[in-house]
């Protein structure tokens, strides 16, 4: 059988199981809460089974079985999908970390932070060793939905909270987390890279008061993963109909579109991914009551720069032409 073929065939297998997962847990939840409004009977038993799933600790051993699975999952992910590194000065960098990874742009779903997370990198793949292992940055909602969130938890992810990046911080770990976040998704288009930044400035506050080197890095061909359709958001809508679209997915903490990659499928298109990794910016310590607003904004636009250069950068590394302007918003 062609190799590109069994790839393909590999990967649709693993996000069936994952979309599966995730549809009938979604399920079971909602059928769940009509049965205890409507029929108590029949819905209490299993709302008590979700509460108690929700009650256990998230960091119990991961059994055989799922290990095997996500591990099976992840490899067929990185058969498929070419991902490529690019480091703006080769890959060195100190012991001094740890580290505040800053991925660039959301898209759909911003895969190309993965390539940080804990999991066997394929050969050729060099990741700086002190990037290499961080935790990936999910929205909380996902560590409250059941079985989900220990799956998430056991791929090496974690809430995107402020209190979980300072205890990550403290112990010496690095992080990575997308700043622009669910926002990104209301302002993507497909003819430019879309960033929201200009208001993002928790992160960087965060840094200084841990004093963590952020790393800007830009996934160049992660807009281009997918097809979408927000809808009440997309063209022809009214304005009032976007509004309620956006506080909306702010509450939810995801933009509820639909997207679709290789033949309609969950699966993201083949198209190559470089992870482009800039130089850290080194951040003051500073006790948190010392920070000042002024600091924190001059650090933002020092932050924003940088990754503007990342993004020509790898362009130009690439010998790709700017069709896509970087817009930040």
């Amino acid at each position: 059988m062609n190799q590109d073929v069994l790839r393909e065939i590999k990967v649709i297998a693993a996000v069936s199981i994952w979309f599966t997962l995730l549809i009938l847990v979604v399920v079971w939840v909602l059928a769940t809460l009509v049965l205890a409004i409507f029929f108590p009977l029949l819905g209490f038993p299993n709302l008590f089974i979700i509460i108690v799933s929700l009650l256990i600790p998230l960091d119990v051993p991961c059994p055989l079985v799922i290990s095997w699975f996500m591990a099976y999952s992840i490899k067929a992910f990185e058969e498929f999908l070419p991902v490529k590194v690019l480091c703006e000065d080769g890959g060195s960098f100190g012991d001094n970390g740890p580290y505040m990874i800053a991925y660039e742009p959301h898209g759909v779903l911003p895969q190309g932070m993965c390539t940080f997370c804990h999991v066997e990198k394929p050969a050729g793949m060099k990741i700086p060793k002190n990037l290499d292992g961080a935790a990936i940055l999910v929205s909380d909602g996902i560590f409250y939905i059941p079985l989900l969130r220990h799956l998430f938890w056991w791929l090496g992810c974690r809430p995107v909270s402020r209190s979980s990046m300072e205890c990550l911080l403290d112990g010496g770990s690095s992080v990575a987390l997308c700043p622009g976040g669910v926002h990104e998704c209301l302002l993507m288009e497909h003819t430019v890279e879309s960033v929201y930044l200009k208001r993002r400035r928790g992160f960087i506050h965060l840094a200084m008061q841990k004093g963590a080197a952020v790393v800007p890095c830009f996934g160049i061909g992660q807009s281009d993963l997918y097809k979408y359709w927000r809808p009440l958001y997309d063209p022809p809508t009214r304005s009032f109909a976007r509004h309620m679209f956006t506080r909306l997915s702010r509450s939810l903490g995801f933009a509820p579109m639909l997207a679709w990659g290789q033949y309609g499928t969950p699966v993201p298109y083949r198209n190559q991914l470089t992870i482009v990794i800039g130089r850290p910016i080194k951040m003051p310590r500073i006790p948190d009551i010392q920070i000042d607003d002024a600091r924190v904004e001059e650090m933002l636009d020092a932050f924003i720069d940088k990754l503007r250069h990342v993004h020509r950068f790898g362009l130009n590394s690439l010998g790709i032409p700017h069709e896509k302007p970087l817009i930040i918003y």
